[in-house]
């Protein structure tokens, strides 16, 4: 089931009002995940909507931010903890800005459970039953679309068995024709039974798809394991895609320091 990363983008509440629970209790029974793609805000939304848009320097490079905002609201609204069975999905979103953004929440929460936080008196207002990170890991999937070594190292934290791959086809930042060398680039060093998993061992369970009926594309598309275990020598020259870029001009960082 798809869903806006922010129904205040329409007008609504957001997610963590209780108003949504009914609808909430027949997802989690139905067992549809929940998919929500990148999104905005709704005031960089609307800027983004003006022709001609006068900034999408400032548009573009925070949907990450916005991304994790609305995985705070899910968490810490309680919408995991009042349905536990629930499903969410970020897709586009990567995975990497997950285990630092855990780790301040639980920091918080231990400060929300001592009774203050700031100027904020909290000892009448109850805390989650669990550290935040219980509910991300247990809740929380991620469409680690085009990932780079950043998403893979954060792996045992998010959890390996909630990374999705995917290639963004056909937007510019996609590693499509390059996905199997992006396949490369990030899994090389990984063990192959983790592989399996994030390349479409975890999708399969997620949305319940028939292996062995999917058995006959994947092997026409030949990804094997010694594929994927051949470490990328060389970043495709003329990719856009973000991990390639990225790792262009990391490696044009160290060139330069060493010069």
């Amino acid at each position: 089931m798809q869903l806006p990363v922010f129904p205040s983008e329409f007008g609504l509440p957001e997610y963590f009002d209780e108003r949504y629970d009914p609808l909430f209790a027949l997802i989690e029974e139905t067992g549809l995940p929940i998919c929500c793609h990148i999104g905005l805000n709704t005031n960089l939304d609307d800027l983004s909507r003006r022709d001609p848009t006068p900034n999408k320097g400032v548009m573009v490079p925070v949907t990450g931010l916005m991304t994790a905002e609305a995985f705070g609201m899910w968490i810490m609204g309680g919408v995991f903890e009042r349905f536990p069975k629930l499903k969410y999905v970020l897709t586009e979103s990567g995975c990497s800005w997950a285990p630092g953004l855990m780790s301040r929440m639980d920091a918080l929460y231990q400060a929300w459970k001592a009774g203050a936080i700031g100027e904020i008196d909290t000892a009448k207002d109850p805390a989650l039953e669990e550290p935040p990170s219980f509910y991300a890991r247990r809740n929380c999937w991620y469409g680690a679309s085009f990932p780079g070594p950043r998403e893979v190292l954060g792996r045992d934290i998010v959890g390996t068995d909630k990374i999705l791959w995917g290639n963004d086809y056909p937007h510019y930042e996609g590693c499509y024709p390059y996905s199997r060398e992006n396949m490369r680039f990030a899994f090389s060093e990984v063990p192959e039974e983790e592989v399996r998993m994030m390349l479409g061992e975890n999708a399969a369970r997620l949305y319940g798809f028939d292996l062995e009926a999917l058995r006959p594309a994947a092997n026409e598309a030949n990804i094997t394991p010694d594929l994927v275990a051949t470490r990328l020598e060389e970043i495709p020259a003329d990719s856009t895609c973000l991990a390639f870029l990225r790792a262009r001009a990391e490696q044009a960082t160290r060139a330069a320091k060493a010069s």
